[in-house]
This record gives structure tokens, C-alpha cells and sequence, in this order.
């Protein structure tokens, strides 16, 4: 009995003391460094029986306004297809990645996702043809609706923006596929970040 509970208690532990657990950072409203920022792009990869697809709200956008972000899967066989993850929270089971010139500029970055936790805690059961959407922001907002402080922003330019691959997940009952690297999961949609206008 008294090592069973020492166990727990190490575990317990354990999992309070990762990055990325809770808000995805341990500093209050500070991002959690992103070690894939300007890597290369890897290639793009699918779930077998899925399509996915990214759009934005905008293709042009003002210096500093925010970018909203929508990703969709799609079932698209015959049969019905459940995707299982270790997240109870739909904005973390999928995600997004933003690069410009074939380089890893910024994605969805919570490291809650990845392989720290084995059991699987939320699932989508997709009927055939089924689609389901999943909604992300640019600057990145906590839990709690505030922002980073002070917001990411994006320099005036072309960039790109990808569908990410879920970093865990386990396609019906079969062993857990992992991207340990932001690995896109769509062709990307194309936008501009304008100039700021001159001040005359």
C-alpha cells in the first residue's frame, strides 16, 4: 500500500512539473519557447481516410491585426473513423503552422500534446463525409481570453499557412502516430501582411 501510494505521488509529480501542462506555459501570459521557429517546413504529411484543409478569414491583413484561422478534417471513406489524443481540449488536437519562405516562422505551440501523457482523454468519431472544423487566432490567446503580452506579430510580407498534424494521436484502435516537429498537415493557403501606412 505505501508504495502504491509513493508511486502516485511520483507521477503526480511528475506530470505538475512538465512544460506545457495546464496553459502550456509556467510563467503566467509568457509563451513557451518554440524550439521548431525557423526550421524548414517538413513535408506534408495525412491521416489515412482524412482530408484536411486551412482557410483564413482574410488573405491581406493590417500590421498587427489578428489572423483567424480555420482547420477542417474530413472523413472520407465509408465507414465511420474515431481519432483518439491525449487532450481533452478541441483546440489542441489539431493546429496550425505559419512560415514564410519554406521556414518555420510561428504554429500553435501548446506542449501538452506531445508525448507526456500515454492515456487518452478525448476522442472525434467522424461518419463518413463527416467534417469538422476546428478554429484557431493569431496572436495566440490564453485559456483565460488574454493575450500574450506583449502580442506576437507578424512583419510585413507573404507568408504561408498550414494545417499542423496532430503532435499525438491514435487513428481508431491502432498504435499512436507522433510528429514530434510542427509537420503540416494541408497544402497551405497563401496571405500578406501589409506595411503600416506612413504617418503624414
Amino acid at each position: 500500500m505505501f508504495l502504491r501510494i509513493m508511486s502516485a505521488a511520483i507521477v503526480l509529480g511528475i506530470l505538475f512539473s512538465l512544460p506545457g501542462c495546464g496553459n502550456g506555459s509556467t510563467t503566467p501570459n509568457v509563451p513557451p519557447t518554440r524550439d521548431a521557429v525557423g526550421r524548414s517546413v517538413p513535408q506534408q504529411r495525412t491521416l489515412e481516410g482524412f482530408q484536411v484543409t486551412v482557410q483564413t478569414d482574410k488573405t491581406t491583413y493590417a500590421p498587427g491585426e489578428p489572423i483567424e484561422i480555420i482547420v477542417s478534417a474530413t472523413n472520407t471513406g465509408t465507414q465511420p473513423r474515431t481519432l483518439r489524443y491525449p487532450t481533452d481540449s478541441a483546440y489542441h488536437r489539431w493546429g496550425y503552422i505559419i512560415a514564410r519562405d519554406g521556414r518555420i516562422v510561428t504554429y500553435e505551440y501548446w506542449e501538452g500534446h506531445g508525448d507526456f501523457f500515454a492515456q487518452i482523454i478525448g476522442e472525434d468519431t467522424y461518419q463518413p463525409g463527416e467534417t469538422r472544423t476546428f478554429r484557431y487566432r493569431f496572436p495566440y490567446r490564453m485559456s483565460s481570453g488574454e493575450e500574450i503580452n506583449p502580442p506576437e506579430q507578424l512583419p510585413p510580407g507573404t507568408y504561408q499557412v498550414y494545417a499542423r498534424m496532430p503532435e499525438t494521436v491514435y487513428v481508431d484502435n491502432f498504435d499512436p502516430i507522433r510528429h514530434t516537429e510542427p509537420t503540416p498537415a494541408s497544402q497551405p493557403v497563401t496571405i500578406v501582411v501589409e506595411p503600416a501606412a506612413s504617418q503624414n
